[in-house]
């Protein structure tokens, strides 16, 4: 019976995801568990192809183990901490965080010996772009993960738009400064732009990070909230003790005051905003943010893109789209047998050809390589482009690398996803923030910060909703304001960025 019943564990063991034991075909030096996690359900598409090719050419077998990101993170703590779940790598930056590796860093191998000796296409790219060296680079000086650079990203995310009808309607012109769109906003609010007999019009409505660029505050999509740098200099620049960002959050207060800032604009969920854009009777919204005008639904016709405005400063500002690079995005684990062997697989990923067909679809199917260098970007089938390759691409994970300019070299057959976002966008793009880069912290850094961050950005935040919906912000109130946050460590919390910002640099060169 004893016999039996550990036979089912072993059987039992085996059907499980990553689950390896020890004559695992994966250590064979050929054969390997590589763990992907998809945030959409698809077929197998995107492991065919390119990807599939790639394997027999590098004279390797790859056993994907793809989990759903609904339950990786439920799932991501098994592996590991189970050496039996563990595969021999982590495919793509939806699989692990920088937290995941520091923590768990024991569990992965340093790459820098082995990138030299078996990847000579990241080897080429890491000599002619400095910044993928910073960004893989962890504060010990090891390189613990692979990096990717993502074709056809475009330069400005979501992006605020204006209803242009009603413009039209009150014979008005596109504004071009902050200035002349509070005169805007203020006839959309008085003179009935929608021609319903109401006073029902929302002048102006989004996200406010986004807004506050109008008026010249150069925060960026970076995952440190509020937080930007000065790349001329390197030092950092934190948005909320900045002369701008206290100007901007007065002229809100004005607009709030006056109505022109939509009166649920620090109460309404991301779903109620939503609804206020997509109003199906008839538009209500004036100027808000999107990545599309698809973001207000059955009146998405009415809307255009707004120009950068000039702001108090006399410059333009508009919030720049996620960094096209990132790490993360191959990571190998100390159960590998031959991770010099997967690598030079993974080399392969590191091409133009495989950066497009791992991103748009593979050749032949969703995309095309043209004799002149250039690259079709084929309809998407019964859905649109982006759609389509979300599907039957890895898209956004998993090694790639691109120059500057690649965007240059493609060619979109219908204007409904990619293609579209990087035509609306192509005006606005020399004025974009540059985004504060993708820093590494010690395990002692990242434990003071996740408890200094808290604080701070709690306290911002609700000094924020504060004098905007109240009485703005005097003088007085402001040097309150700063001898509070320097009282929350602010000064150590801008020391330890700084600090990351000096490393990032140093380890580019």
């Amino acid at each position: 019976m004893k016999k039996k019943l550990g036979l089912v564990a072993v059987l039992a063991c085996l059907m499980m995801t990553g689950c390896k034991g020890s004559d695992s075909a994966s250590n064979d030096g050929k054969t390997f568990d590589v763990l992907a996690v998809r945030d959409i359900k698809s077929n197998d598409d995107y492991l065919k192809g390119f990807v599939k090719d790639s394997q027999k050419k590098a004279g390797i077998t790859v056993n994907w183990k793809i989990q759903q990101g609904s339950d990786w993170s439920d799932k991501k703590s098994v592996f590991l901490t189970n050496s039996d779940d563990l595969p021999d790598a982590f495919f793509g930056g939806n699989a692990l965080q920088d937290a995941d590796i520091q923590k768990n860093q024991g569990l992965f191998i340093p790459l820098e010996k082995l990138i030299d000796k078996n990847m000579p296409n990241l080897k080429k790219i890491m000599a002619s772009d400095p910044k993928v060296k910073s960004l893989i680079t962890s504060d010990d000086g090891h390189i613990y993960s692979l990096p990717k650079k993502m074709p056809g990203r475009p330069v400005v995310g979501n992006q605020l738009f204006i209803n242009q009808v009603w413009l039209e309607n009150l014979n008005l012109e596109m504004p071009t400064s902050c200035q002349e769109l509070e005169a805007v906003l203020e006839k959309f609010k008085t003179d009935d732009p929608n021609k319903n007999g109401k006073q029902d019009e929302i002048p102006l409505l989004g996200g406010l990070d986004r807004l506050l660029t109008i008026y010249g505050v150069q925060l960026t999509s970076s995952t440190t909230t509020f937080m930007n740098w000065d790349p001329a200099t390197k030092k950092i620049i934190y948005n909320p003790i900045t002369d701008s960002y206290k100007n901007a959050i007065n002229r809100f207060n004005k607009l709030y005051k006056s109505g022109l800032l939509y009166n649920e604009q620090f109460t309404a969920d991301d779903s109620q905003i939503g609804s206020k854009r997509m109003n199906e009777n008839i538009a209500l919204v004036g100027v808000s943010d999107g990545w599309l005008r698809t973001a207000f639904g059955s009146h998405s016709d009415e809307y255009v893109p707004l120009p950068a405005l000039t702001a108090p400063d006399g410059k333009k500002y508009v919030m720049m789209d996620q960094d096209p690079y990132g790490r993360n995005q191959f990571v190998i684990t100390n159960t590998c047998k031959n991770p010099g062997k997967l690598l030079k697989w993974i080399d392969q990923f590191y091409t133009d050809d495989a950066s497009v067909e791992t991103y748009y679809g593979d050749f032949g199917k969703a995309s095309e390589k043209n004799d002149d260098g250039t690259y079709t970007i084929l309809p998407g089938k019964k859905m649109a482009q982006s759609s389509y390759s979300e599907i039957v691409a890895f898209r956004d994970q998993g090694p790639k690398y691109v120059a500057d300019g690649f965007s240059d070299k493609l060619k979109f057959e219908t204007l409904d996803g990619d293609g579209l976002k990087l035509k609306i966008t192509k005006d606005l793009e020399q004025y974009a923030v540059a985004n504060y880069p993708q820093v590494t912290y010690s395990n002692d850094e990242q434990s003071k910060l996740s408890t200094i961050s808290t604080d701070i950005d709690g306290f911002v935040k609700n000094k924020q909703a504060e004098w905007v919906t109240k009485n703005g912000v005097s003088d007085k109130e402001w040097d309150s304001y700063l001898k509070q946050l320097d009282q929350m460590d602010l000064q150590d919390f801008l020391k330890i960025h700084q600090k990351a910002i000096d490393r990032y640099e140093e380890n580019a060169k």
